[in-house]
């Protein structure tokens, strides 16, 4: 009987000691291993994020979630995520907390990835949420975008370029010799005719600069010979003023000393153009031989390339024929991509065991 007692009792003892040891298994298994602040932040989408989700501040592990409460808001519904961090621990005001996935298929822990600020958030504050990326929608988004380019811009695009170019090509094939002889015997035009071209502006150039001397000569001895009669003009007149009366008052102001100005202004007028017909007439003599090298230029240039202009506008026509003549396979490739990648993604949500080698939900 006795020794029954103390079997119970062992045993007892035995069951008492497992439940502590699995209470405290289960304490420090929630991660309250100790005092803790609390902070929180807001998502738009919190999938895979419950009570117990690890947080980690840049991989290391400081505390958990504590509670993931919907709020209604200005700006729609967000969710709010509570969680607890170790006493003390000092988180940058600019940090950032975004949801991550350890693997492809791993649990989704919240990172806190820290900031460069001095000053540290206090305890309750917000942490800035960062939604979280998702590699299988992101590919999916881009082979979707990828197919409605191909089937709404690049092949209609393709299809106008190959059109137009067909048209040029046409158009060149039917005119393009009558161009090219129209544009030829402009040039021999132009050749046989800007000698005489030249040489006439070249005379008249050489008799302006011979005869502009002398007309200025001219001008100028008429105002020499014009300035010394005046006063001999003038002394006349008044002799004939004071005989003949009012003629003579209106004979001197004919010639007053106003109008005496204005034709010497207008002589000094007549030197400056002279001068600058001068001017012009050696610049036209430069004009003309910067001219005839030109069109020398031009007429090389076209015999030496009009060859390669054919062959580089059929060598682009073929190349455009063999793009229109693929560009329907590739798009109906590309379509089929897009559907085996969205067929992908969604048997990958259905059961994410199939990256493993795994069968279908429901087979046998």
């Amino acid at each position: 009987m006795r020794r029954d007692n103390v079997n119970y009792l062992l045993v007892g003892g035995f069951v008492l000691l497992m439940l502590a040891a699995l209470v405290v298994a289960l304490y420090l298994l929630t991660g309250r291993s100790g005092p803790s602040d609390r902070y929180h932040a807001y998502y738009a989408n919190v999938a895979g994020i419950r009570f117990g989700t690890p947080v980690y501040y840049e991989g290391f592990q400081i505390g958990q979630v504590d509670a993931v409460s919907p709020e209604e808001g200005a700006r729609g519904l967000r969710f709010r995520v509570d969680f607890a961090v170790q006493r003390g621990w000092k988180i940058p005001a600019d940090s950032v907390a975004q949801p991550r996935a350890s693997g492809l298929l791993g649990t989704v822990s919240i990172h806190v990835l820290q900031g460069v600020a001095g000053l540290a958030l206090n305890p309750g504050s917000e942490i800035t949420g960062r939604a979280p990326a998702n590699l299988l929608e992101s590919v999916n988004d881009v082979a979707t975008d990828l197919s409605d380019l191909t089937r709404n811009s690049l092949r209609p695009l393709i299809t106008t370029l190959a059109r137009a170019l067909d048209g040029t090509a046409a158009a060149l094939d039917d005119h393009g010799p009558l161009m090219l002889a129209k544009f030829s015997s402009l040039l021999a035009k132009l050749d046989s005719d800007l000698p005489g071209l030249l040489a006439g502006l070249t005379g008249l150039s050489a008799e302006l600069q011979r005869d502009a001397p002398r007309a200025l000569a001219g001008v100028a001895d008429l105002a020499t010979r014009f300035r010394g009669e005046v006063p001999h003009v003038r002394q006349k007149l008044e002799d004939l003023v004071a005989s003949l009366g009012r003629t003579a008052e209106r004979l001197e102001q004919m010639f007053s000393a106003k109008r005496v100005a204005g034709m010497e202004r207008m002589l000094g007028n007549l030197e400056s153009a002279s001068a600058d017909i001068g001017a012009f007439s050696r610049g036209l003599g430069a004009s003309g031989k910067r001219l005839d090298a030109l069109l020398l230029e031009m007429d090389t240039a076209v015999g030496e390339n009009r060859p390669d202009l054919r062959a580089s506008v059929a060598d682009l026509r073929r190349i455009l024929a063999t793009l229109n003549e693929h560009a329907g396979a590739v798009a109906y490739h590309l379509e089929g991509t897009s559907r085996n990648m969205n067929e992908f993604s969604r048997q990958i949500r259905q059961n994410p065991g199939l990256l493993l080698g795994g069968r279908q939900s429901g087979e046998k």
